[in-house]
């Protein structure tokens, strides 16, 4: 039999042990003592070159168009993850029952600012006005809103109504009254709720075009009443169902309401707007600008490096992962031609070919 077919070729052999003394290589700097070195040491290489490259040379706003298309406005999730939000749901009931709510939610500090920032558009104000003034459909609101108020009232006026049985004058004056209550009281229910929500509709648009100071002073005055109110009848009265409902209602909202093309367009003309603001800044200043520094990565990338690195090992799949990135170049024509080439060279040849200078053993980045 051909030796060429008993045994492999010296080019296999080198590679094959190329390739198991490389993995382990990198196994032992994946999980070894000096693994936070290695990885800090790729971390400063990275922002070392960050100076180097802008945003635009590393991405374009074509390519995050496309992320939030697949992510934002195409996927749906799945049923696992909707089942997961009802837990989470449930979870939160679980939390607000058994925690200590204070009085007052937001502070006073906080409430102030925004009442005076709504409080200073004027003309949002000068607007709704207007609108509310010359609407037909708003005083209807209202006067629907007065009617359901009036009803439980008009069936206390009619329980009142004394009722005589029997014969005579007075026993038929009460029931001719009681009919024509009973005839007449719609009539003036509707003219009664009608009376009020002009007045009403006319009283909130005189509100709204008074001065900012009178409407802040009523604000404050309401707020005052209410912001030491206790949440703990809130906090009963809401059930873990009703936290799952409003969340599933939020998604299915949002799943519709992602669908309309003005929100989309304004979704992305804000990436648009920060591309065309930080296209040329480099990748440094970019992670200056917005508050990242070299501590916020180094915590986050040995936070979770490590601990997957770890697990990975613990089931035999990190060597083999290390293995499977590297094998495919030492299966390579240009290796085999390399190792090739190396191993028919005569022996004085082979050693100066081979004669590297040694890298200092610490060093964690070949």
């Amino acid at each position: 039999m051909d030796a060429d077919q008993t045994s492999p070729h010296p080019a296999s052999t080198l590679a094959s042990q190329l390739l198991d003394a490389q993995s382990r290589w990198w196994h032992e700097r994946l999980t070894g003592p000096t693994q936070a070195i290695y990885l800090t040491s790729l971390l400063d290489l990275s922002l070392a070159n960050a100076q180097r490259f802008t945003l635009g040379d590393m991405v374009r706003p074509e390519q995050i168009h496309q992320v939030i298309r697949d992510y934002a406005f195409d996927l749906n999730l799945g049923a696992g993850i909707l089942e997961l939000i009802g837990q989470i749901a449930h979870r939160i009931h679980a939390l607000v029952q058994h925690s200590e709510l204070g009085d007052q939610l937001i502070s006073w500090r906080s409430t102030d600012h925004w009442i005076n920032k709504l409080l200073e558009m004027d003309h949002f104000r000068v607007q709704l006005a207007q609108q509310l003034q010359h609407s037909r459909e708003f005083p209807e609101i209202i006067q629907q809103a007065i009617l359901l108020l009036l009803e439980p009232q008009l069936q206390q006026w009619r329980d009142k109504i004394p009722s005589m049985s029997g014969y005579g004058t007075m026993a038929e004056l009460s029931r001719r009254l009681a009919k024509t209550i009973a005839q007449q009281e719609h009539r003036l229910a509707d003219s009664l709720s009608q009376i009020i929500s002009q007045q009403v509709h006319h009283y909130l648009v005189s509100l709204l075009q008074r001065d900012s100071e009178d409407l802040k002073e009523l604000v404050q005055s309401i707020w005052d009443s209410v912001s030491h109110m206790p949440l703990q009848g809130w906090r009963d009265a809401l059930t873990a169902d009703d936290v799952e409902d409003f969340l599933v209602l939020g998604y299915e909202d949002w799943r519709q309401l992602r669908k309309q093309p003005f929100l989309q367009q304004c979704i992305l003309a804000g990436v648009d707007v920060f591309f065309e603001q930080y296209n040329d800044f480099t990748l440094q200043e970019l992670l200056d600008e917005v508050g990242v520094n070299r501590t916020h990565m180094q915590t986050d990338l040995l936070r979770f490096i490590p601990p997957i690195l770890a697990r990975l090992d613990e089931a035999g799949v990190l060597i083999e992962l290390i293995r499977g990135q590297l094998a495919p170049f030492y299966q390579s024509s240009e290796f085999t031609e390399i190792a090739q080439s190396h191993v028919a060279q005569p022996a004085q040849d082979t050693t100066a070919a081979v004669d590297i200078p040694q890298k200092n053993s610490d060093t964690l980045i070949p």
